[in-house]
Order: C-alpha cells, then structure tokens, then sequence
C-alpha cells in the first residue's frame, strides 16, 4: 500500500489493531494517490461490514474517476 500510494495508485488500506489508536495514523500510506483508510473497531467486526467498507470506499473512487 505504501509504494501504491506514493506512485498515485488509488489505496484503500484496511487496519485491524486496535490495541494502539494512533498505529493506523502513523503506519497510514502516504502519497500522491488517494487513501482510504478502513480501522476495523467494534462496529466494524465482521468480514461483511470490512468489504462493505472496502467497497464503499472503491465507489468513492470510481465516481470521482480516479481508476476504472
């Protein structure tokens, strides 16, 4: 996810520690390209709600054109 970003490849990054809030922050890919970052929290807990997510997040990029 790092080298996708940083050559503008739209990104969506999916992070399930949860033991240390800031991680996601930090360890987050960073670049030109778009990022979406997905934190798996007690909400989100099931594979269905993650590819939801995940989709949800490929849609935003689909209709702001930013891959195919």
């Amino acid at each position: 996810q790092h080298i996708a970003a940083a050559l503008a490849v739209p990104t969506i990054d999916i992070f399930a520690d949860r033991s240390y809030p800031l991680f996601s922050e930090r360890w987050r890919p960073y670049g030109k390209g778009p990022v979406k970052v997905v934190k798996l929290n007690e909400t989100m807990d099931t594979p269905d709600k993650v590819l939801a997510a995940v989709l949800a997040g490929h849609q935003e990029f689909r209709k702001a054109r930013m891959y195919k």
